[in-house]
């Protein structure tokens, strides 16, 4: 019986033998495999000379006195009105953004804290989302919900809610029966994680709520400046006048007193990173009559954590005694 095979082309580098195809690789083969081979060890084990000419390029070492303190683009002050979150039809989130100012790749309104305004259409609702280990949301206006992945809350006019870092988004609804919507002043600390090059892997408190008090905004006032004279008081301040719905930032370093000249009661809503300063021990939080008198005495306190307890531990290893 005669078996007839398809026609077919001969495979170059292949040799028949009895016991089956043995394959025979040409030069060029060869290469084709030795060259990826070779990249593959190069990486594995690279020329060490090579690479520390490479990192070496990029170091730069500086006198300390001239790079102590770095010239870096200031923090303006800037005052945002509710305008940006009472006009429009359409619901979203507008960043408070001074990125041109910190000179960041990223939006923000200090360098570790970006603010926002949140507006919600009423009977709509809204997705807001941060890469951030804390968020806070201050109720401008309105009634409503949030979802989150912690269970649902409702809120109202006043109310103040803190969530910790969040793996999915977080879900708004303004009730339909107010016409003007909600809004929120919406503060996270994405600027810093964006900085670092990170991401939360684990939340660092439970979410809080605190409900509305009473607030007024009429005859109240900050003022702002550099520096205080020998009675503790700012010299040519600035001023910024409250407004309902706004907000505005303080420079940092900068004196700032709050005035209230009207006769009911008036409450400052600071959102600040001050947690991680005071876990560097590098809040220095002072006040102007204590100022004053350290000017009176001639005495400069330096900007460091006031412990009392504090141990200098000597070459031996022995710490003197409290």
């Amino acid at each position: 019986m005669q078996v007839s095979a398809p026609a077919h082309q001969s495979h170059p580098g292949i040799l028949a033998a009895r016991n089956g195809a043995v394959p025979l690789a040409t030069p060029r083969q060869i290469q084709a495999i030795r060259e990826p081979l070779q990249r593959l060890q190069a990486i594995a084990s690279p020329d060490r000379s090579v690479v520390s000419d490479e990192w070496k390029s990029k170091g730069t070492a500086f006198e300390y006195g001239s790079a102590a303190n770095p010239d870096l683009s200031p923090i303006p002050i800037d005052a945002f009105t509710g305008r940006a979150h009472e006009s429009g039809t359409e619901s979203g989130v507008v960043p408070l953004d001074l990125s041109e100012y910190l000179e960041t790749e990223y939006p923000a309104t200090a360098p570790n804290l970006l603010a926002n305004f949140v507006k919600i259409v009423s009977g709509k609702r809204l997705e807001t989302y941060a890469n951030a280990t804390s968020q806070a949301f201050y109720v401008l206006r309105g009634r409503g919900s949030t979802k989150t992945e912690w269970g649902s809350i409702s809120w109202a006019k006043g109310d103040v809610f803190v969530l910790p870092a969040a793996s999915r988004p977080v879900t708004h609804h303004a009730d339909s029966d107010d016409k003007d919507g909600a809004a929120f002043y919406w503060v996270h600390d994405e600027p810093l994680l964006n900085y670092l090059g990170v991401k939360p892997n684990e939340t660092r408190f439970e979410p809080t709520l605190f409900r509305a008090q009473d607030m007024t905004d009429e005859g109240t006032y900050t003022l702002m400046g550099p520096e205080l004279n020998s009675k503790g008081e700012i010299i040519d301040p600035v001023r910024v006048d409250w407004a309902t719905g706004g907000m505005f930032t303080t420079p940092p370093g900068w004196w700032h007193s709050h005035h209230n000249d009207s006769d009911e009661d008036a409450w400052v809503f600071p959102i600040q990173d001050a947690a991680l300063y005071t876990y560097q021990r590098t809040l220095n939080i002072r006040f102007g009559p204590e100022e004053a008198q350290h000017i009176q005495e001639h005495r400069q306190v330096g900007a460091t954590f006031k412990g009392k307890n504090i141990r200098v531990h000597h070459a031996n290893g022995t710490p003197p005694p409290l």
